[in-house]
């Protein structure tokens, strides 16, 4: 039974130097298909590039729970300065 565990016990590895170039092409492409030649907002390439980041990090050992825990992570060391900026922004719409 140890020995399942064992064997189960996920290896994460840094990525390969091309994996990174195909995130980063990936990225490029995508926006820059999506913006120029579409002509819509940024929101959905931004959503379609984090998916396919996330099942490159799933094939480099990552587990979907550990991508949630960093996101959140992520989101709430900077929440702080998204509200200052959101408030600035609701500020500004209405002084004009």
């Amino acid at each position: 039974m140890e020995e399942k565990a064992a064997k189960k016990k996920r290896v994460i590895r840094d990525p390969y130097v091309w994996e990174i170039v195909v995130i980063l092409a990936v990225l490029v492409a995508v926006l820059s298909y999506s913006l120029i030649v579409l002509q819509v907002e940024a929101h959905i390439p931004f959503i379609i590039v984090i998916v396919f980041t996330s099942l490159m990090a799933i094939r480099m050992g990552h587990t979907w729970e550990g991508l949630e825990k960093t996101m959140l992570k992520s989101l709430s060391s900077v929440l702080q300065a998204i509200i200052i900026l959101v408030r600035q922004c609701e500020t500004f719409s209405v002084n004009m």
